[in-house]
């Protein structure tokens, strides 16, 4: 099963809607990402709004925390960098579930 769909913050009660389910391609490695936009925050940063003030403070040589957080980061850290291939050696380099153990088949 493939889900189409946008991965973003929505309201707490909300739910995500699906666009479509389209069924396995042959040869194709699950999970993939099929777009994206923008680099992930960094680790530690806070979450989703400690990013959001993460973005404003190194993007404003005039912030307090500027050049801290630029150090901390890197010089290197480009906020509007995606790359898709990337993305997609990531996710195949997650651990596989293990398979269902203790079953047995319907008669």
């Amino acid at each position: 099963m493939l889900y189409l769909g946008q991965i973003r913050p929505r309201p707490l009660g909300t739910s995500r809607r699906t666009r479509k389910i389209l069924a396995p391609e042959a040869g194709t490695l699950y999970p993939r990402c099929t777009a994206g936009k923008r680099a992930c925050p960094p680790e530690g940063c806070g979450g989703i709004w400690g990013y959001a003030n993460f973005l404003q403070a190194i993007a404003d040589p005039e912030h307090p925390d500027h050049e801290e957080l630029l150090d901390w980061v890197g010089e290197a850290f480009e906020p509007e960098y995606f790359d898709l291939a990337d993305a997609n050696t990531l996710l195949q380099r997650l651990p596989k579930p293990a398979a269902p153990t203790g079953y047995s088949s319907p008669p």
